[in-house]
């Protein structure tokens, strides 16, 4: 496809740089959606660029002073001269239109960016030396493409936050026991967390084997049984062997006993009870051994969208494919579990990500698992029993929270005083 082939829209591209030479206000809110590359035309990069440095040095934008600048640059014949930067300032009315145009800008830019993504991979598919790179060349195509988006950053006046804040504390005031998210079923852990609440990153932390799966589809069956629909992306262990755990954790049986021939009949019909009370219930399993940021945050939207999952848990963290291969190891991680915590705040859902601990009883290769998340929840284990210990929280109590973890049950609970 030849140069002029490609989606573009002049016009539009000289109506906003009009708009932002009529208001200042309106080149802060153009540089929080666009950069120059949604400009199609050279000239109009080089406006861009010269109306950008002189907004941020505090400079009087207006026809003369840009012409000026422009030439002082030595930039003005290369736009096409005086007159054409008269034509520019001219082209909209007014500046109240910018939004509508950056928008069209924006569609066309991405229009762009996607033949020349397609254009790379179907080059690379006929090039037998380049066939192993073709899901990197279109994973990384993808992700600058989803990354060109709107800002959802919205700026908001002291006086609004403040009284929306007395409005919840007013509404926690009247809530009389009620938590303000979800329950995890285990009662001293929801007092000190308020519950599983909207928006936040809850990571369950352990050593290998130590009970964060457990744990986790143990919260996963009480929020189903309380009716909120949960996801599971599940990266280590299938869907028999989730169902198996959450059977065996409901029904109270020996989960290692489960399918072998000497399973007692009382147990076997109390199993078969229990997993027809589980598959009432709107869990949602996806058991896949490949899954990047990218690849989570489409699918937990999928899961939100057509199946109003309320909680969606990930099986582990470390599991997680990084976006960029070549990457240390230490971003690698730090980009999923970044990933994680933006999905929470974008879908306003909480999500549990399991992690592994190192021998310091840190997350495992990045420490920016802990600096995301709202809880860092580690499970613990000494001579008077099992802990869960809130090892780093945002807004709620920490501290070491005494339960009961029944191995062959596969199931926490609250520790009897």
């Amino acid at each position: 496809m030849s140069d002029l082939q490609l989606p573009q829209a002049i016009d539009v591209e000289k109506c906003l740089l009009g708009c932002m030479m009529l208001s200042t206000a309106v080149i802060g809110n153009c540089v929080e959606v666009l950069d120059e590359e949604a400009l199609h035309h050279p000239a109009h990069r080089i406006i861009w660029g010269r109306l950008l440095a002189m907004w941020k040095a505090g400079k009087a934008i207006d026809l003369i002073t840009v012409t000026d600048a422009l030439e002082s640059a030595g930039e003005l014949q290369e736009v096409g001269g005086p007159a054409e930067v008269t034509a520019i300032f001219n082209s909209s009315p007014t500046a109240s239109n910018w939004k509508e145009y950056a928008r069209i800008l924006r569609a066309k830019w991405m229009a762009r960016q996607a033949i020349k993504v397609a254009d790379g991979i179907r080059a690379a598919a006929f090039n037998p030396a380049e066939e192993a790179g073709i899901a990197q060349l279109a994973q990384d195509g993808l992700v600058k493409i989803a990354g060109f988006t709107e800002s959802r950053a919205e700026t908001k006046h002291i006086r609004d936050v403040v009284l929306r804040r007395l409005d919840y504390y007013e509404n926690v005031s009247k809530r009389k026991g009620r938590l303000e998210g979800i329950s995890t079923g285990i009662r001293p852990l929801d007092i000190a967390t308020r519950g599983l609440r909207p928006g936040n990153m809850i990571v369950i932390a352990a050593e290998t084997k130590g009970g964060k799966t457990a744990l986790a589809m143990n919260i996963a069956m009480n929020a189903a049984f309380d009716g909120y629909a949960v996801g599971i992306f599940s990266l280590e262990m299938n869907e028999g062997e989730l169902a198996d755990r959450m059977i065996a954790a409901r029904a109270g049986v020996n989960m290692s006993q489960l399918g072998d021939e000497g399973f007692a009949k009382r147990d076997l019909d109390r199993a078969v009870r229990t997993a027809s009370e589980i598959s009432l219930t709107q869990i949602f399993i996806r058991d896949e051994s490949v899954l990047n940021p990218l690849q989570f945050r489409a699918g937990a939207r999928k899961l939100v969208a057509q199946h109003k999952c309320r909680l969606i848990i990930v099986d582990y963290l470390q599991l997680m494919q990084p976006t960029n291969s070549r990457d240390q190891r230490e971003q690698q991680v730090a980009e999923c579990s970044r990933t994680i915590k933006t999905t929470a705040s974008e879908l306003g859902i909480p999500i549990i990500v399991l992690s592994q601990l190192n021998e310091n009883g840190r997350s495992r290769e990045s420490r920016a698992i802990e600096q995301d998340c709202n809880i860092f929840a580690v499970i613990e284990q000494d001579d008077d029993g099992h802990w869960i210990n809130l090892k780093y929280t945002r807004d709620c109590q920490g501290g070491r929270i005494p339960v009961t973890f029944r191995k062959e049950h596969v199931r926490f609970t609250e520790r009897e005083s």
